[in-house]
């Protein structure tokens, strides 16, 4: 048994990985090395195999689990308790709802069978949530089935009925999560028996619209998902789908509306509040935006996802001690969200705790080696503890995995800056125009250096540059009053003070940096 232990726990990280076809393989290869049926330690292996094999078989379009779970569900009728044979019955009710093969009608058919076999089997009064939960796979099941072709509404009504049961046992027994999916069903079985072929025809305009999508045919999409929406106001995909091609284009508002008729339907959809969320934060709707991702960390106590982006949110409005408790957590929930260490080390940057950054962008390089953002924010912290060193050897290896990334060109030309190693400064600056054009920073750099290195024309030019961006930059201003006055251009310097002057009273106060961090560029959205 030891060693199906291990064969066990290889099964659970393969589904945690989603490896659905080493999931298979496994589970075959256990059920096959399990003790002979009739045992004492028969039940409880391979109906641990055989539900994880009968996830694999949707996952990889496999069928090959329904003999298996027949022949399993033959012998658990002779030799098991009772209470098993309606969980394999369950399984196998899984098996032919996922399985690729014949006609969908005829599979669901099935697993209607072995739902309603399970859930007359089991013992109401010993386990009503269990009894519950298989009305609600049986109603699934119909859904699905309505989806397809019309369905007798006798039929429909029986499995309405007992989803109604099903609510009160949910209710009765602190289930509200249950609850509120079993409601969800109850409002969309009704729409079912109300209006059948529109409601299949709502369906067939959503799976058009996701197949669009996939195809990034975004117009196509946008159009599927009105029809469906307008053919069934109440399906809350359609409005999710449609929600996240409106964010997609930038039109946020339209995106809210969207998301927030999900969540009107379907109160419990944790996707939908954070995806509104996300699109709260694109508007500056920083408070809004924490409120959502507060609402789906309240419904899915373990959403890494949710505490990452509220974190996200957090450092947005300056609160970095709650953004740092909030990846932290992210991080002790999912402890592989690279991009969360990426952030986290950001904003231990903005507080002055260099070496914590440091820690956790090497964490995330860890995770992500060739993710350049990292290796070039943990260059520019380097450089902020003072270690120009280290600093540069990070902006060269992020140069090196991804040449069309301006930034740690710029960053590097700022190093070789203090260095006073200008040539080298005045290339790197050069290169990073050459990647982003409207690289402010870059311009503003190579100024200086040409400055220093006494090309006074060539200084003037660049700071002109910035100037032409950035109308308000009195820094630039400043430089290039500068450089007029070094070459006796005495009026165009003193024009160029005076403006200083007039943007640092107020009217303007445009500045410009001296690194390219870019921390802040990850958002995560749910799908």
């Amino acid at each position: 048994m030891a060693v199906l232990q291990s064969l066990m726990d290889a099964i659970g990280t393969a589904e945690e990985s989603h490896d659905w076809n080493e999931v298979a393989r496994l589970c075959r290869l256990g059920i096959s090395a399990a003790p002979d049926a009739g045992s004492r330690d028969w039940y409880d292996l391979r109906i641990r195999l055989i539900r994880s094999l009968s996830k694999a078989a949707g996952a990889c379009a496999n069928d090959d689990v329904i003999p298996v779970c027949q022949e399993i569900l033959a012998n658990a009728a002779l030799h098991e308790p009772a209470r098993k044979v309606p969980i394999i019955n369950m399984a196998l009710a899984d098996a032919y709802a996922a399985t690729p093969s014949g006609t969908p009608q005829e599979n669901l058919r099935r697993a209607i069978l072995h739902y309603r076999a399970a859930y007359e089997l089991i013992n109401r009064e010993e386990e009503p949530v269990l009894h519950a939960s298989f009305a609600v796979q049986m109603g699934l099941a119909y859904l699905r089935l309505g989806q397809e072709l019309s369905v007798p509404a006798d039929e429909v009504n029986v499995s309405t009925a007992l989803i109604r049961e099903a609510i009160t046992a949910f209710s009765q027994h602190g289930r509200y999560d249950l609850q509120v999916e079993a409601e969800w069903l109850l409002r969309r079985l009704s729409a079912l028996i109300r209006d059948g072929v529109g409601f299949r025809a709502a369906w067939a305009m959503l799976c058009q619209g996701k197949a669009s999508a996939d195809r990034g045919e975004s117009r196509a999409a946008f159009s599927a998902f009105t029809e469906a929406i307008r053919l069934d106001a109440e399906r809350g995909e359609a409005y999710f789908r449609r929600g996240d091609l409106y964010a997609e284009a930038g039109d946020y508002v339209r995106a809210v509306a969207d998301y927030s008729e999900v969540i009107r339907l379907e109160p419990d959809t944790t996707a939908a509040y954070i995806n509104r969320g996300l699109a709260h934060s694109a508007q500056g709707n920083i408070e809004d935006a924490i409120n959502d991702y507060s609402h789906a960390i309240r419904l899915s106590h373990d959403d890494a996802v949710g505490l990452y982006n509220r974190a996200n949110a957090h450092r947005d409005r300056g609160d970095f001690e709650k953004a740092i408790a909030d990846y932290s957590e992210a991080l002790r929930l999912t402890p592989t969200l690279d991009a969360a260490y990426h952030n986290r080390g950001s904003t231990y940057q903005r507080l002055g705790r260099y070496d914590e950054a440091v820690a956790d962008y090497t964490q995330a390089i860890g995770l992500n080696p060739v993710d350049a953002r990292s290796v070039n924010s943990r260059g520019v912290t380097h450089k902020m503890k003072g270690d120009l060193q280290k600093a540069v050897a990070d902006y060269t290896e992020a140069m090196r995995l991804d040449p069309a990334y301006a930034a740690p060109a710029c960053n590097r030309g700022s190093a070789y800056l203090v260095t006073h190693e200008y040539q080298k400064a005045i290339a790197d600056y050069g290169e990073a125009i050459r990647i982003d054009p409207t690289m402010v920073m870059a311009y503003y750099g190579r100024g200086q250096a040409y400055a220093q290195h006494g090309d006074m024309l060539r200084a003037i030019a660049d700071f002109s540059k910035v100037i032409a961006l950035q109308p308000t930059n009195a820094d630039a201003f400043y430089e290039r009053a500068c450089a007029y006055a070094d070459i006796g251009e005495e009026l165009r310097a003193e024009e160029d003070f005076a403006r200083v002057a007039e943007l640092r009273r107020g009217v303007g106060n445009g500045r410009t940096g001296n690194e390219s961090d870019e921390n802040r560029e990850r958002e995560k959205r749910t799908f």
